[in-house]
């Protein structure tokens, strides 16, 4: 699990935030967009960044892995009432192995409850 959290996700968070801020340069020079339209949307592209670099830094520091916000999805509340279950192994580098190929989808399903 150690491996994945040290080297694979920061890998993939630091792309998702790297393509947020290309993103943003690009927008800067959308003249189809009004100003506002452009500080709105760059505003909200540096709320992902802050949120995606908090996950990371919550990794690299081995805490708690937070419950996913209910979305309606189907296994929400399953896994958070497995992650409750885990109790202190339910952190980035104690979760189970079995759990911690969950945790490959928590991460992609936590990412849309960013944007």
């Amino acid at each position: 699990m150690d491996k994945q959290v040290v080297k694979r996700w920061p890998i993939i968070l630091t792309g998702i935030i790297n393509d947020i801020i290309s993103r943003q340069e690009a927008l800067r020079k959308d003249t189809n967009l009004t100003p506002e339209e452009q500080d709105a949307a760059i505003r909200e592209g540096v709320d992902i960044v802050r949120e995606i670099s908090r996950i990371k830094a919550e990794m690299s520091r081995d805490r708690e892995m937070p419950e996913i916000e209910q979305d309606d999805g189907p296994v929400v509340d399953e896994f958070n009432q497995q992650l409750k279950e885990l109790g202190e192994k339910g952190t980035w580098f104690k979760a189970p192995w079995l759990y911690a190929e969950l945790v490959d989808s928590y991460l992609f399903h936590q990412s849309p409850t960013v944007f």
